[in-house]
Order: C-alpha cells, then sequence, then structure tokens
C-alpha cells in the first residue's frame, strides 16, 4: 500500500454513509488527532530516510509557526508508521515538568499505558524492578531493554510535542542524555516539534539534532488543499477545481484555515444534501464565517512581528486601500511610508520584506507584491493602518500608560499622527501668514491729515535776571 493510500485509509476508514459526521478539525486540541491530514509528502520522506538509515544516530526536528500542523503531523506519524512501531505522543505544553525524575516517570507510564493499550503482554514490565535514586540509569538500562523485548522487532516512536516547554523546564544536559539514549538503543526513534518562535534555541539540542534532520513546516501546496477539499468527503459531495483555487486564495494554504473551510462545507452538505456541489458563493459566504472565528489568530500574528514588518504590512495596505490593483514594490512601499511619521529606506524595506516572506505572509512575484491570504489581507485593511500610525508603544504596555505617553502631545487614541501633523502645517501657515500681515503694516506708517486752525505756539524763555 503507498504512503497515499495508507494516510486515506487512516484518514477516512470509519465514516459512515448512513450517518457521516463532520471530519474535519473543529478548532479543539481533542480534533486534531482525527482530522483530515493533507500533503507533507517531503516531511514523511525526509523522516522515513531517517529512521530507515542504520547509521543514523540523531533525533528530527519539525520547526513551524503556530497553526502550521506540527501536533497533527505527529498524530500522522503514529498513523502512518503504526505497522512498523508504537508511537507515544507527549505533549509537552500539557505536561506539568516538575523536574527531571518525574518527568522520566511519566515518560515511562505513557509508553507502559501505549503497550497496554495497543494489547501487547507486559509480564516482563510487571517484574521489572524499582526506580532508585539515578533515573537516568534506571530508564536507560532497566526499562528500556524491557520495553524493547514487548516489542520485539518493532521500534519505538518518542513523538515530543512543543519542544520549547522541555527547554524551559530540564536542566541542559538533557538533550546530550537523550542523544546518549539513541545511540545506546537502535530500536528508538526520536521526533520534537518546536515554535519557529524558539528558533533561537535549537542549539540547545546539541549533537540530538543536526541541520540535517531539520525540516520546516510550511503552509499547504495548492494540490494538497484540493485533497483536503475532496478526499474525506467525496462520497457526499463534489468541490470542484475552481472552488479549491478559491479556498487557497482565501487560506494561503495555511492548515488551521482550510480545515475550517472544510468544516463549513461538510455542515453546509449536510443541512442540505441536494446541494452536493460546493460553489464560489459558498466560498463566500465560509470565508465570512471563518474570518470572524480567525480574527484573534489574524491578530496574533501581527504581534509576533517586528515594527519594521507592521509597517510594511501597513504600507500594503495602504496601497491595496488607495489603488486595488496596482502593482505593489519596495519602492512604492517607501514613497507611501514618506507620508508617515514612520519612514523607511529601502535597505529596511527589503529586509522585512524577506521577513514576511519567510513567515509566508507575502510572496515577492514578477508583478509586484502579493499577500498569500485574503483573509489576513482582511484583517489589514480594517486594522493595520489604525494599528501602526499610532505611535510604536510596546506591545502589553497598559491602557492608562499608553492614554498617558500619548497625552503629553495633545493627542487622543484615535487621531492619526498625519492628521495632527497636517493640523499643525496649517497652523503654522496661518500665523506665518499674520506675521507677514503684521510686518506690511509696519513698514508703512499712516498719514494723520490736520484739519482747521492750528493751535497757537508758546514759546518758554528764560527769566531776565535781576540787575
Amino acid at each position: 500500500m503507498s504512503g497515499r493510500q495508507e494516510q486515506d485509509r487512516v484518514i477516512i476508514e470509519g465514516m459512515n454513509n448512513d450517518s457521516p459526521i463532520n471530519p474535519y478539525h473543529n478548532g479543539s486540541d481533542d480534533s486534531v488527532g482525527s482530522a483530515p491530514f493533507a500533503g507533507r509528502q517531503d516531511a514523511f520522506g525526509r523522516l522515513y530516510a531517517l529512521i530507515t538509515d542504520p547509521a543514523r544516530t540523531e533525533a528530527f526536528l519539525f520547526l513551524g509557526r503556530k497553526g502550521v500542523g506540527k501536533t497533527a503531523l505527529l498524530h500522522a506519524i503514529a498513523g502512518i508508521y503504526r505497522d512498523v512501531g508504537v508511537s507515544v505522543l507527549v505533549p509537552l505544553r500539557e505536561a506539568e515538568i516538575a523536574d527531571e525524575s518525574a518527568w522520566l516517570l511519566a515518560l515511562a507510564q505513557s509508553i507502559t499505558a501505549m503497550l497496554v493499550e495497543q494489547g501487547f503482554t507486559l509480564t516482563r514490565l510487571a517484574n521489572i524492578e524499582e526506580p532508585g535514586d539515578d533515573l537516568r540509569a534506571w530508564f536507560s538500562a532497566t526499562f528500556l531493554p524491557h520495553v524493547f523485548a514487548v516489542l520485539r522487532t518493532r521500534q519505538l516512536f518518542l513523538l515530543f510535542d512543543d519542544a520549547e516547554y522541555l527547554i524551559r523546564a530540564l536542566p541542559a544536559d538533557i538533550f546530550p542524555y537523550l542523544a546518549d539514549l539513541l545511540a545506546k538503543h537502535r530500536h528508538v526513534q526520536m521526533v520534537f516539534t518546536l515554535d519557529t518562535e524558539h528558533e533561537d534555541d535549537v542549539p540547545r539540542f546539541g549533537t540530538l539534532i543536526s541541520y540535517a534532520t531539520i525540516y520546516r513546516l510550511g503552509n499547504l501546496a495548492p494540490d494538497a488543499v484540493k485533497w483536503l477539499m475532496n478526499a474525506p468527503t467525496n462520497d457526499y459531495y463534489r468541490v470542484p477545481e475552481e472552488v479549491t483555487a478559491a479556498v487557497y486564495r482565501q487560506t494561503g494554504g495555511e492548515p488551521t484555515a482550510s480545515q475550517r473551510f472544510g468544516r463549513v462545507f461538510f455542515q453546509r452538505w449536510y443541512d442540505s444534501p441536494d446541494l452536493n456541489v460546493i460553489t464560489p458563493d459558498d466560498v463566500k459566504t465560509a470565508a465570512a464565517k471563518i474570518y470572524g472565528e480567525l480574527r484573534l489568530n489574524l491578530r496574533l500574528v501581527w504581534d509576533r512581528l517586528n515594527a519594521n514588518e507592521r509597517l510594511v504590512l501597513t504600507a500594503i495596505s495602504g496601497s491595496l486601500f488607495d489603488d486595488p490593483i496596482g502593482t505593489i514594490t519596495a519602492d512604492s512601499l517607501q514613497a507611501w511610508l514618506v507620508e508617515t511619521d514612520y519612514p523607511l529606506d529601502t535597505t529596511a524595506i527589503n529586509a522585512a520584506l524577506r521577513g514576511l516572506e519567510y513567515r509566508e505572509l507575502l510572496t515577492n512575484t514578477a508583478n509586484g507584491i502579493v499577500l498569500t491570504s485574503e483573509l489576513m489581507k482582511t484583517w489589514l485593511l480594517e486594522n493595520a493602518r489604525t494599528v501602526s500610525r499610532a505611535p510604536l508603544i510596546p506591545a502589553g504596555t497598559p491602557a492608562a500608560q499608553v492614554d498617558l505617553a500619548r497625552g503629553r502631545f495633545g493627542l487622543p487614541r484615535t487621531v492619526s499622527p498625519r492628521v495632527i501633523r497636517l493640523l499643525l502645517i496649517a497652523l503654522a501657515l496661518l500665523i506665518i501668514a499674520n506675521i507677514i500681515a503684521l510686518a506690511l503694516v509696519n513698514s508703512n506708517p499712516p498719514t494723520i491729515l490736520v484739519t482747521g486752525t492750528p493751535p497757537a505756539t508758546v514759546t518758554l524763555a528764560a527769566p531776565t535776571p535781576t540787575p
């Protein structure tokens, strides 16, 4: 069975034609594992090459921003490789990591629970000796060999989600210890996920991770979005190619948003089963609903950007507002920003553009700069200009302090600096005009005309001295 066929089987298995359920992600963590999973063939290929390499000594790390599908990928790994091993998903975000010993014991309990769930006979584990003071030695030399005896030829996949929590909670030498586990036990495979906001922490993995075993997850390709809209539900309704293309334009291939479109389409068919073809109008209706659901997520994306990236997105949204069909370039963005209180030179603009392209928020094409997601474009048009044209006060500043900072300049929060500047210029021009008028008056004093008989002139003479 091919990887794609296995993926189809894992995703669609269990759906009942008599009482179909909505298979798409509903936004909760509990639905991630059961939701359809699209794309990532390259990621699976890279991982397969690692786990089948007899000389492998390293773990695998998937990097990705929030919402790009890191947790879903680990669930898919557990499903696709279940014939060759047992996968234990460790959600580090939810774990209460008090110390290293408690964490190792919790990891051993998670492995044991998964073996029980999959029906393995645990006679060997029942006779295992109690751990002593050295939990590292017990886990490596006692516990894992008993697990391998239970698994026989199958592998143990340890899937650690949100590794930033492990970095934060445990001492740095935990990673050399895990690297030593991989070197000693060939049946163990380790996979980590890490948010790109913590990418600077990658060196802390040490020899456990190399750049050859890091894979960056991006948005889904158009073909993957097309598959996602059709394969899980093709027994119920059809999603034409023009519709899947419209979904891709709305989401830019962002997995969470794409899942929401699938969910809305399924609900639309479920409410009206006779309407078994999704139309472009359905995309528009779904987009309005999904935008409302994701508005907070879009704001969080904005909050993660640096100041220059925000200014460039502000300039892009302003340019689109002024001329929706115009070509946007670095030079045009510089010209737009000149009219604000925060101009940038082209070097800073190009650096910001590279950062935004790296985050998959825009694409620099031969026809100019294009935002990848219509949902993000809508948010920017509604919010970016009012957000960025206020003074750049650090995020999280209390509202009272924000008002105080702006109050020093006599500015209410809702007034744009550009408006204030124009008012000040107008006031200055008015003052200058008054000064010029006053100067003209002073340089030509008025002539006073006197009519009638002039008054008598009185001459004061000094008194004559007395002889």
